[in-house]
């Protein structure tokens, strides 16, 4: 049987609920001729907003009741009441004023934010300026367009806006005409998860190899967080065991690295069992794969073992590092025996709210500690110039990009190859480390240094090099080739 697993992308049926990226929704939002649709794809936008810039969301909240708020984010002490409006005029001092009345009986310092894509009065901008005892932040749909599409942090903008308000009074909201509107939309690129292309055309959620339960996590891509000075690296790790193990332990674990953004579209992960491996790219694949592990199972038709293990992989805030591992019963009711999440940081964060917070949601167990890297986080091996690999290709991976006029490319990132080392004997196959973690292996995902388009082309590919991290129990691993 082909060690592409003969399963079909579609629907899944499951509890986690993955989150539609802001900028998506707001596309949506922007094409829907509904008031009421794009008001409630407005709030969306800013739930998501909020939640990757790791804000706590409460959505249609009762923080100012009687009356209800759009949103209520919190941040460390900080709280904001978060009022949107998607209206043709701009927004004029009744809105102002609903959002005070809403303040007055909300939490003690808790500061009003008034979005509005239809601009504001000038009235408005006056109005907030003379009052900055009780603060309020106006939020443009051009700020909004930058934050949607990447081009400013969220936390950053808010802090300005307030200081520049607290210390001299200023209003800061970025004027809506065309030339800002041109300039906020240029970021409007999108790429989606990477998915798996056999040469038939046919496209399948993940790859079945041969393996056991090794250490190798294979990735498309390894953030360096390591920062030198005087010889010495500057990089930091944690790690956390999750509480309340159960069935649905890493579905909450999940959702909550989706919430903040770091399941990120090319996150990698592996599922592990004696004999066979899986896998895949990006959390909807994720989720099927755990979903329809009697798919999998039934497929392979190996010999399981009781338990099998998972080991996720993406970037963190920063060029950080984040690894989910977790110990899953291999039948039913999917009990999960250990969960643990860490993640490596560039360095010792000044405002750790982000991560306690994801700890206290996903509900790691105490201690929480971050201790220093002593050795580089990434190593990279090259292969020999006289010892060329060149790959033998079983399936192509394969990122769609959309541009800003809503046309699309495939570009091919990697390739599903059969392991170069397979023919080679024991001795040669030890040599280098990234040739014992997959020894096991048949087939192996490789990253491309270099994308090409998706068509009917044949190419060389050819290995340079391994790009790993060694780290407590997964080694998140890059293999890179070119093409020509």
């Amino acid at each position: 049987m082909s060690p592409i697993a003969c399963a079909m992308l579609g629907p899944v049926s499951t509890g986690v609920r993955l989150r539609r990226p802001a900028a998506e929704l707001y596309a949506q939002a922007q094409r829907t001729d509904n008031p009421a649709t794009r008001g409630r794809l407005l709030e969306d936008v800013l739930l998501r907003l909020f939640e990757t810039a790791h804000f706590d969301v409460e959505k249609n909240a009762g923080a100012a009741a009687p009356r209800q708020t759009d949103l209520v984010a919190r941040y460390g002490e900080r709280v904001y009441l978060v009022e949107a409006k998607w209206t043709r005029r701009p927004a004029g001092i009744p809105e102002l004023d609903a959002l005070r009345t809403r303040l007055s009986r909300a939490t003690r310092g808790a500061i009003g934010v008034l979005v509005s894509v239809g601009g504001f009065a000038a009235s408005v901008v006056e109005d907030v300026g003379h009052h900055r005892r009780h603060p309020l932040l106006l939020l443009s749909a051009i700020e909004l367009e930058r934050l949607v599409h990447g081009g400013e942090g969220l936390r950053d903008l808010l802090r300005r806006k307030e200081d520049a308000l607290a210390l001299s009074g200023r209003v800061l909201v970025t004027s809506t005409d065309p030339t800002a509107a041109g300039d906020a939309r240029r970021g409007a690129w999108r790429r989606g998860a990477p998915t798996i292309v056999e040469p038939s055309g046919r496209t399948v959620p993940w790859v079945r190899a041969t393996g056991s339960f090794d250490v190798w996590l294979p990735a498309l891509r390894l953030p360096d967080p390591d920062w030198r000075w005087a010889g010495h690296t500057g990089s930091v790790y944690t790690t956390a065991a999750v509480r309340d193990r159960g069935p649905g332990t890493v579905h909450r674990v999940v959702e909550e690295l989706d919430r903040i953004g770091w399941l990120e579209s090319h996150c990698s992960w592996a599922l592990r069992q004696a004999g066979a491996n899986w896998f895949g790219f990006g959390a909807t694949g994720l989720i099927e794969a755990l979903e329809r592990w009697t798919d999998r199972y039934a497929a392979w038709a190996g010999a399981a073992h009781h338990t099998e293990e998972l080991a996720a992989t993406g970037q963190a805030d920063g060029s950080g590092i984040w690894i989910l591992e977790a110990d899953i019963d291999a039948g039913r009711p999917r009990w999960v025996t250990s969960c643990e999440l860490s993640a490596v940081l560039e360095g010792w964060p000044l405002d750790v709210e982000p991560l306690r917070r994801l700890m206290r949601v996903v509900g790691a167990e105490e201690p929480q500690v971050l201790r220093t890297l002593m050795s580089r986080v990434v190593t990279t091996d090259r292969l020999p110039r006289d010892e060329p690999a060149v790959l033998d290709v079983r399936a192509r991976i394969v990122v769609r990009e959309t541009v800003p006029d809503g046309s699309h490319e495939d570009w091919v990132v990697g390739v599903i190859a059969r392991h170069p080392g397979l023919s080679q004997i024991a001795e040669e196959v030890d040599r280098p480390p990234w040739r014992e973690w997959t020894r096991d292996n048949d087939v192996l995902p490789v990253a491309l240094r270099s994308w090409h388009q998706h068509d009917t082309v044949d190419r060389t590919y050819t290995l340079l090099r391994s790009e790993w991290s060694e780290l407590p129990r997964s080694i998140p691993d890059v293999l890179v080739a070119d093409w020509d």
